[in-house]
Parts: C-alpha cells; structure tokens; sequence
C-alpha cells in the first residue's frame, strides 16, 4: 500500500513540474485530449519512478536512524550526567541563545524593524480609531500598544515598536528552543538536532521575517507551540503541561491570522474522524479532539468580545474568492472578445459577460495577472457573490462547463510556486511596480509609518544594505540547485512525503500535526499569490517535524529524565 502511496505522490509532483514548466513557458495549455494524454501519460511513467525512489530514499533514512538507535538506550537521570549528556535546561539555553544571537545583527540593521508588508494600512486603523477585521484585529492594537507604550515610557514611538520587534524575536526563539529541546528529551539523534538549529538559524527568509513588523511572525511562534503540543499529547502520556500548551495555542492562533480557525477546523474534522473510526487509541483522539474544540470555541468568543469591544466592522470577503475572481479574468481574457489577448476565440455567452461585468468592475479583467490577484481583485464588487449567489454559481458552473481548460490553468498559474520548484513567482510577482524591497522579502520602509512618529535609525547600515540588495536582486534564485531547496514548493512536497514516510511506518500519531498543516495548505491554494510569508509559519515547523518523524524510537525519554528507573 505504501508503494501506490509513494507512486501517486510522485504522479502529482511530475504533473505540477510539467504543467509549470509549460505555464511557465508558454502561458498556457491547450487541454486537447492527445495534450491531456501526453501530460498523464509522462506524469504515470515518471511519477511512478520518482515516487518508489523517494520510498527507498527513506527507508535508506530509516536504516541509518536504526543503526543509532542500537547504541542509544534509555537512560537515567544520573546516567546522563555520567555519559557526560546536558541537561534538557542546558539544551534549551544554548538553543536560544544561538537563535537569538543569529538574529541581533539583523535586528540592529532594520532597526526599529521592518515596516512593510500592511503595516501602514494597520496604522491607518489606529489613526482613525476604525478597525476592521481584514487584518488581524489583535495584531493590529498590538501595534497601538506599541505606540502608546513608546510614547509612555520613552517618549518615542519608535522605541516601542522596537521593543516589539525584540519581544517577537524573543518569543520565537523561545519557542524554536523548546522544539529543540522537546526532541532532545526524546532521544533525537545529535545529528538530527544539529540539522534543525542550523535551519532555524541560517535559512534567509527567517532571518528577513522575524524583524519584519507583520502578524505572519507572531502566527508562526504559536503554530509551532500548537505542533510541539500536540504532539505531546500524541504520546498518550499524563500531563497537564501539554494540554494547557495545546489548548492555548488553538486560542492565540486564531488571533493573528484569520485562517487560523480554518486549519484548527480542519484539524477537528480530521480527529472526529479517528475518533469515529480509529481501532486503536480512540480515548486519546477524543481527548484531542474536545481539547481542540475547547481551544476553537474559546477563541471565536474571544475574538467576538474583542471585536464587540472595538467595534470592529467585518473585512472585505473578496480575499477568499482569489481563485474565482482570477478563472472568471482569465475566461473573460481568452474568451469574452476584449481584443486584449490574441487567442481571444469571443465564444463567452453574452449573460456569463453581463455579471462578470458587474462583478469584475471597471474591466479590470484586463489587469488580469496569472500570478497575482491583486490588479483585479481590487476592483471586485464582492455584492455580486454574496447578494446575488445564485446568479453567481450558475455563472461560475457553466464557465467551468464551457472552459475547464482555462479553469484550471486558472487555478495551477496562480499556485504553481506552492507546487513547481522551478517557479520564481514569490520574488518577482511585484517587479512590475517598480519599487524595491518587494521581492524574495519585503525589506522596504513604507514611509506613511512616519507619520505616526515611527523612523528607521539602522545600527548596522551596511548589513542593511547588502541583504536589502540581496533580497531585490532575489539572490537566492542565483544559486544553482540550492534555489529549489529554497523555492515555496521544497515545504508542500517535503511535508507530503514525511508524511507518507509516517503512514507507511503506521505512526498514526505522529501525522496528526499533519492534520494541521493541511487545513492551512487549503487556505492558501485559495489566496491571491503565493508569497513567502504565508508559508512562514510552515517553514518554521517543517524542519521540527522532520527531524521528528527520523528520530530515534527510543532513548532519553523525559520520564528517564525526571526520575529514575525501577532498577
């Protein structure tokens, strides 16, 4: 079974290279049925292959890891100070301190921070005392507090939005730290654990988003702690840490971004499901499953009363209907006889032009970017889809009817980067504009923040300078096979394959955190661009789980730490 598994993995990782190969390159695919046979017949041939190479590759993985796990036995607390082992307290102390100290430097270069990304539309909402709910409305009185408490203490806002900075970077290494130190105390191998602290310390875009003033940062700490927690909790072992862990981060998740409840919803669907039909462990999952609920609920109520207390409108819903807006653009574009694309056959029916026409306003269909949903979304009268719904689906069902070819290349242009390694869109979907600090990361300084007396006073300018000039040059894409590691899509087909590894191994619990990474995966193929900072919270938590998934079965578990044995 694990062999169709691996097989069909690599089936879908071939079909994605070929099709944004060709996106890439051509812009579009004819989806004639001898292309369409082409394309399944070289993704069955060369998936299949693939898929069983990256099956023996972990076994391979899997072998090494048993090789060490010979030599590591369970060990008591005292027999850890006489093989000369650390501490738990020791491991977490040099793990911070190591993160902490690699991301210094570059807080002193972008000092106060960086300010890009929707700071300024936030501070608008400060300003003016009118809050929405587009953004995350805890982040934004996060950056109020900031404000008011750098004007309170130091006279400066700028200074207090230093100090929030720092505190996000303290919080974040913190949590890395607890990761490290949750494998240790499990018996990770020292190689494994080596890996992981280099990761977190000197993968680029961490280094770049963790002084970046954006709720992305704080969203990832608690993600993390949701994945350490739950995986606790996956070990069927009694402690009360790991369900306040657990239950706390489902509630402060939700609080910085709003797809958070949709993962954690998904996450629940996934736990009913093995509470409904799991042989084995059904008491655990149960227990997960209500814990999580718990977390939920408690954070939907608390971000109404918040919500209540601010008076906050609810946000546009245009973010999520991305992929609509963008097939409807492009049908418009290849088929509605605009004159705007030479393919143009003119063959859309004359009432599917009409509501496009009301819902894509100012024929913004003629911004249309593959890439990016942004030129047209902007320009979306989102009443249409809500007020006039049925109108809306008959419209959308017979384009999909009429046009399936373009549907979907719809859909596979505007997410390839989450699937293609070979896609550069995450650096360059901005070049157009112009303006730099908007590729690999945002680096620019939005000077509408200075109006609210916030001002950059870098420490280190000429570090600021060059990974400035690193990022607009989108250096990374400069460095040959290392750029895939590096790609968006390395994190989708990483997490895919550990976890059939998982499956094939029948560590149900450990695929649970799974769980989680799919439910936020799901919100992203529906977004408008596929950007670096919404897979952040996924690039931080993908190193801890693979080092979790080939770490050794036995060795120093925490109940040896604590206590001693009954020998």
């Amino acid at each position: 079974m694990d062999l169709i598994l691996f097989g069909l993995a690599g089936v879908l990782f071939v079909f994605f290279t070929i099709t944004g190969w060709e996106l890439e390159q051509a812009g579009n695919i004819s989806w004639t049925a001898g292309r369409t046979a082409l394309i399944l017949i070289l993704s069955l041939a060369l998936g299949i292959v693939f898929g069983v190479g990256m099956r023996f590759l972990f076994q391979l993985l899997e072998k090494r890891k048993e090789a060490f796990k010979e030599t590591t036995q369970e060990t008591t607390k005292e027999e850890m100070r006489s093989a000369g082992k650390m501490r738990p307290s020791a491991v977490f102390g040099i793990s911070f301190g190591s993160i902490l100290l690699s991301r210094l430097p570059v807080f002193l270069a972008f000092y106060p921070g960086i300010c890009a990304y929707d700071v300024s539309i936030q501070l608008g909402q400060v300003g003016s005392g009118a809050y929405n709910l587009h953004h995350p409305l805890a982040h934004t009185l996060l950056l109020k507090f900031a404000i008011d408490f750098g004007n309170a203490v130091f006279h400066d806002p700028t200074t207090g939005f230093a100090w929030m900075v720092f505190g996000q970077i303290l919080f974040l290494s913190a949590a890395m730290a607890f990761g490290v130190t949750f494998l240790y105390r499990r018996g990770c191998g020292k190689g494994w654990l080596i890996f992981l602290q280099a990761f977190w310390m000197v993968y680029p875009f961490l280094a770049y988003i963790n002084v970046s003033v954006t709720k992305d940062v704080i969203f990832a700490i608690f993600f993390l702690l949701q994945v350490i927690g739950l995986l606790g909790l996956a070990e069927g072992k009694k402690s009360y840490g790991f369900d306040a862990l657990f239950i706390f981060s489902c509630i402060f998740m939700q609080f910085f971004r709003n797809n958070g409840t949709y993962a954690l919803l998904f996450l629940d669907g996934i736990l009913f499901l093995c509470l409904l039909f799991g042989k084995k462990e059904r008491k655990l999952y149960g227990k997960i499953f209500l814990e999580g609920t718990l977390g939920l609920i408690g954070g939907v109520l608390c971000l109404s009363v918040l919500t209540k207390v601010t008076g906050a409108q609810p946000g546009d819903s245009r973010e999520m209907l991305s992929v609509p807006i963008q097939q409807m653009a492009r049908c418009m574009v290849y088929h509605g006889g605009i004159g705007e694309n030479p393919a143009d056959d003119g063959t859309m029916d004359e009432k599917d032009k009409a509501l496009i026409n009301d819902f894509l306003l100012y024929e913004s269909y003629r911004k249309y970017d593959e890439k990016l949903a942004d030129p047209v979304k902007s320009n979306t009268n989102t009443y249409v889809a809500r007020y006039r719904s049925k109108d809306f689906i008959r419209t959308y069902l017979h384009l999909l009817k009429e046009y399936p070819g373009d549907m979907v290349n719809a859909f596979l242009a505007l997410n390839s980067g989450y699937f293609y390694l070979g896609d550069e869109s995450h650096g360059r979907i901005y070049e157009l504009r112009q303006t730099q600090g908007l590729s690999y990361a945002h680096t620019r300084w939005d000077p509408i923040v200075e109006e609210y007396g916030i001002f950059r006073h870098s420490m280190a300018e000429g570090l600021r300078e060059k990974m400035v000039s690193w990022a607009d040059g989108n250096g990374h894409l400069r460095i040959p096979v290392l750029k895939w590691f590096l790609a968006p899509a390395i994190i989708f087909w990483g997490f895919l394959f550990v976890l059939l590894d998982q499956m094939r191994k029948k560590k149900w619990a450990g695929c649970l955190p799974f769980a989680l990474v799919a439910g936020y995966y799901l919100t992203l193929f529906l977004g408008p661009a596929v950007q670096l900072r919404y897979l952040f919270p996924l690039i931080v938590a993908f190193p801890f789980l693979f080092c979790h998934a080939f770490m050794t079965d036995e060795g120093c578990r925490e109940e040896s730490v604590d206590r001693p044995s009954a020998q």
